[in-house]
């Protein structure tokens, strides 16, 4: 009897030890599914990657990756890591650095900056768009344009950010400004 109690203990033992992670996810995968914040559709950042849940079960979550990969995350993965969803509220604030050479007008540049925001349709009124100093680089002034975009989607923040970009670029052209790649 002792000896099959020392086989039964073991057996146990080893089970409870191999079943550890699955048991993990399983209970990881009942927290992500009853998450009202995590749901399939979500774009989401986590341990250096990111993409969109595509489905959740209770033992993996099934993410589709910028590149096409659908990636199977085991849940426990997931709830003990940050997960960061950038676009999961009703706007977005997206900030723009633009470096301009020091011999531009740097108010003149800041300027340029808020009014393409507020005149650009993909971009919110209120909050007002900032521009604000970021650091003296050695060739250039830093600044940084923030403004905030409704309903935002991975897709619409860049293409939001791309045309203002492009009218940021016209804009300075027009005011002879000379816009350079950040430090």
């Amino acid at each position: 009897m002792t000896r099959s109690g020392i086989i039964i203990a073991a057996l146990t033992l080893a089970v409870g030890v191999a079943g550890q992670a699955v048991i993990g996810n399983l209970v990881s995968g009942l927290f992500l599914v009853a998450d009202p914040n995590f749901n399939v559709g979500d774009w989401i950042a986590w341990s250096g990657r990111e993409g969109t849940v595509e489905a959740i079960s209770f033992r993996v979550a099934r993410i589709r990756t910028p590149s096409n990969e659908i990636v199977s995350v085991p849940n426990a993965d997931l709830t003990a890591n940050a997960v960061t969803r950038p676009y999961s509220r009703n706007r977005y604030r997206a900030d723009v650095d633009v470096a301009v050479d020091y011999a531009a007008d740097v108010d003149e540049a800041a300027a340029i900056l808020r009014e393409v925001a507020r005149s650009h349709p993909g971009i919110l009124d209120a909050p007002a768009p900032s521009v604000r100093f970021l650091e003296f680089g050695d060739a250039t002034i830093r600044l940084r344009a923030q403004f905030w975009i409704v309903d935002p989607t991975r897709e619409t923040v860049a293409g939001v950010r791309l045309d203002y970009a492009g009218r940021v670029q016209e804009r300075f052209e027009e005011a002879e400004i000379a816009m350079r790649p950040a430090e």
